[in-house]
């Protein structure tokens, strides 16, 4: 897995998240706008309160985004084959981005926050060169995935 602090005020764009579990709810489509390395907006088709209460509480670093991970490694794999992922590694294609203190990744962010959210079927394109389709790494030397 490669993972990466950002230079936090580098970060930006809009993080869709189609389901995630807070202590008062599940929250379904949560629409997080990042400007500058910093939560600018939430919205969600359900349960925004949940989200909003989780990150209000978190502080200043609740509102900072944290990292950048895409797992390499093809022979993790999910054998419940359900939407739990296993968490001794999240497996080729696995994309996790969180928010929050990234001290230990040599980040700016402190503070008692931190959160990830996981995408296993994302597309990742990164300077016009795609990374994963769907959850699935990209052949570099080739047009299909492996």
């Amino acid at each position: 897995m490669v993972r990466v602090a950002p230079i936090e005020d580098s970060v930006t764009g809009r993080i869709v998240i189609p389901s995630a579990r807070f202590p008062k709810g599940v929250v379904r489509n949560l629409r997080l706008e990042i400007r500058q390395g910093a939560v600018t907006g939430m919205k969600a088709d359900e349960n925004l309160e949940a989200a909003d209460a989780a990150i209000s509480a978190g502080g200043d670093a609740a509102l900072s985004f944290r990292e950048f991970a895409l797992g390499f490694n093809p022979k993790l794999v999910n054998p419940s084959r359900g939407s739990t992922l296993a968490y001794y590694g999240y497996g080729a294609g696995i994309v996790r981005m969180s928010l929050g203190d990234n001290e230990e990744l040599g980040g700016q962010v402190r503070g008692d926050f931190m959160r990830w959210f996981f995408f296993p079927d994302a597309t990742v394109v990164i300077n016009g060169q795609t990374l994963t389709e769907r959850g699935k790494l990209v052949d570099a030397n080739s047009t299909g995935t492996h």
